[in-house]
């Protein structure tokens, strides 16, 4: 057998043998859990550097689904769609294996085939991250109508110290974290923040976890 692409004969046989052993077992089990850790790792480096470079934007021209990413992405932004890029890809590309949608006798290996899935799953994620992300800014509004004078016990000139601190913290961060931070800041509690930003009590107490093991993992870093 021959490729009629640009992979490889050798790797269009070895990926129809992985494919029929796959189907085999319904795309289930250790086999496909094994199969899916490599699929993710080599999803995650490619959609990384894609989004890294917008890459992906011509990507997804390509498969007729265009995206305009926004002019900068925080890390945790960037990681967010990657995640849940390569998630949806994954399980995509799991039920075209099942149904016998890949064929190599078309040329695209597996890997170029999981490739296309997750870029077919992007222009979602995007949009969903997108609609989030208005959430998170408009939740924090109260950041910014919160008189001072309801904070007891802070001095004027305290408030605005911590406020410019906050600020400088929070630059780089997503939208979801510096609305996080804000809310927090001004004493609501995670019920109420689940509330405003539209996120369960539980999703809250582990970004907010998570904000504060980075944060104590930069100071570690300075005294270092």
């Amino acid at each position: 057998m021959t490729g009629t692409g640009d992979e490889p004969a050798e790797v269009l046989r070895a990926d129809a043998e992985l494919c029929a052993r796959l189907r085999a077992v319904g795309c289930t089990g250790p086999l496909w859990e094994r199969a899916a850790v490599e699929f993710a790792r080599y999803g995650w480096s490619v959609l990384s550097a894609w989004i890294g470079s917008r890459l992906i934007m011509q990507k997804c021209r390509e498969k007729g689904r265009a995206v305009e990413l926004p002019g900068h992405l925080s890390a945790e932004d960037h990681e967010d769609l990657v995640a849940a890029s390569v998630a949806y890809g994954l399980e995509k590309f799991r039920r075209s294996l099942a149904d016998g949608r890949w064929r190599p006798e078309r040329g695209a290996s597996l890997r170029t085939y999981f490739l296309g899935s997750c870029v077919l799953a992007f222009p979602n994620v995007f949009r969903t991250w997108h609609n989030d992300r208005r959430r998170y800014v408009d939740g924090a509004t109260a950041w910014a109508s919160e008189p001072a004078a309801s904070r007891p016990g802070t001095e004027p000139v305290d408030l605005v110290d911590a406020v410019a601190a906050l600020e400088s913290l929070t630059r780089d961060e997503s939208e979801r974290d510096r609305a996080l931070r804000r809310l927090r800041f001004l004493d609501y509690t995670r019920t109420e923040i689940a509330d405003i930003l539209g996120m369960s009590p539980g999703a809250v107490g582990t970004a907010l976890h998570r904000i504060q093991r980075r944060d104590f993992d930069l100071g570690e870093e300075r005294q270092a």
